[in-house]
């Protein structure tokens, strides 16, 4: 690995021995990094990554799955067929149907979707979650392929965008549309027509739509959708509650309030 920007750019370091890690490949680093904006004097934990690569990665459910492997030594235990991986880890729809208000899914190749994924999921009232689909060399080469490569890419890889029809392929031939019993379904736009095409809308209440979207690759055409599935802002009482304690801190006052946690244990509060 080496660093990719700043003072010490160039510089070459070493990963951890062994198959353990999976560090953040350097597309996808810097695009975080160029989001991030300037962080001179900030202290940055790198929790899990491994490999002293910020990896913004977090992994929340521990699945045991047989899968097969090379295990010979040019495989080095390298996947060879990953379905049940893909069928168990399904991160966009564990968040949906736990009430996520923004998720997202981008390609770490992609230099200007992955910014601009992260861009939106900044500015964002509340959390977000993207799945950044990114190869992984040691156990899953190329997993991704179909969706990076310019020859197959148009017609596996769809683009969401919020108020679009969604379509895709090269000429935009292809696109979603609604079945007669409500399932999403992909077909050619010659034979249904243009107004037939559904109309993405990140923006609504219920996530139904976006659930639906993240499980397009089941349906007979098997393609993937990135981009933004839902983006709906939650009412809470975040700004609410940051505007009570400025309200408090202006008629305590900050000394008075360091004050008061310095000078005992317990205290006596009065009517």
């Amino acid at each position: 690995m080496r660093i990719i920007a700043g003072n010490l750019k160039g510089r070459i370091f070493h990963d951890p021995p062994g198959h353990h890690s999976h560090p953040m490949s350097e597309k996808a680093r810097g695009a975080l990094f160029n989001t991030l904006g300037d962080i001179e004097g900030l202290t940055v934990l790198d929790a899990m990554a491994g490999s002293g690569a910020l990896a913004g990665k977090r992994v929340f459910i521990r699945s045991d799955l047989n899968v097969p492997q090379d295990h010979s030594p040019e495989g080095r235990g390298r996947i060879t067929e990953d379905t049940r991986i893909r069928a168990s880890l399904r991160c966009i729809e564990l968040a949906l149907g736990a009430g996520a208000t923004f998720v997202a899914r981008t390609l770490d190749t992609d230099k200007q979707h992955l910014p601009a994924m992260l861009r939106a999921a900044a500015a964002h009232p509340g959390a977000a979650l993207i799945e950044i689909y990114q190869n992984c060399p040691v156990f899953n080469d190329g997993a991704f392929d179909a969706l990076t490569d310019k020859r197959s890419r148009d017609a596996s890889l769809v683009v969401l965008e919020h108020g679009q029809p969604i379509r895709f392929g090269a000429d935009g031939e292809r696109g979603v549309v609604r079945g007669p019993d409500g399932d999403l379904q992909v077909a050619a736009v010659a034979a249904v027509g243009e107004d037939a095409l559904l109309v993405h809308d990140a923006h609504r209440a219920d996530s139904s739509l976006a659930f639906a979207l993240s499980r397009l690759a089941d349906t007979a055409g098997g393609v993937t959708p990135i981009g933004i599935f839902r983006q709906a802002p939650r009412p809470g009482a975040a700004p609410s509650l940051a505007a009570d304690l400025v309200s408090a801190q202006a008629s305590f006052g900050r000394d008075g309030l360091a004050g008061l946690l310095h000078t005992a244990d317990t205290w006596s509060v009065g009517a």
